[in-house]
């Protein structure tokens, strides 16, 4: 996203002109459900001038955390704006947390995951179905061996039909 001060959430605009960010001030900015400010936040961080200015530094596992719990309240939300994804970059950003849990053997962190879409797919209606879908399980599902972790998916009365939607549309079936 390109960086406007102006067109900054105003809770945030302010961290742009000052030298040295308390890290404690920048993780409460990030609690609150506004998702245009923890977007608008969770884009600066990425920038390593905005991260050398934090301090205390942040905690990765606290941050990991709380951009998941972002990004499932945009696909929930499904909200358009200049700083939130879209339900679909959403589900394609927990398409790549899932794909590196994965890779890199982190079983709970991919269990917890795995568990995320079932409820967003059990719990929510078709905009959030059609976007687990395509944003996410058919992306997983071009590598078998993740496509395999979620075969249990298969014998669940609710789950069955999105495991075969995602099949359905990988590029390896």
């Amino acid at each position: 996203m390109m960086m406007s001060e102006h067109s900054l959430p105003q809770s945030i605009q302010y961290l742009l002109q000052v030298e040295q960010l308390n890290g404690e001030h920048v993780l409460s900015l990030l609690e609150p459900a506004d998702l245009d400010t923890q977007g608008a936040l969770f884009d600066l961080l990425q920038q390593e001038s905005f991260w050398d200015r934090i301090n205390p530094s942040l905690d990765h596992a606290v941050l990991d955390r709380l951009y998941i719990e972002y990004l499932l309240q945009c696909v929930i939300q499904g909200r358009e704006s200049d700083w939130c994804e879209s339900r679909y970059l959403a589900c394609y950003g927990l398409n790549a947390i899932i794909r590196d849990r994965f890779q890199n053997n982190d079983l709970a962190g991919f269990t917890e995951l795995q568990q995320a879409l079932a409820r967003l797919y059990r719990d929510f209606g078709e905009p959030v179905r059609d976007a687990v879908v395509n944003g996410c399980l058919e992306h997983l599902f071009d590598d078998p061996a993740i496509r395999a972790a979620f075969s249990d998916w298969q014998s669940d009365a609710v789950l069955h039909e999105a495991y075969l939607r995602g099949c359905q549309f990988s590029a390896t079936s």
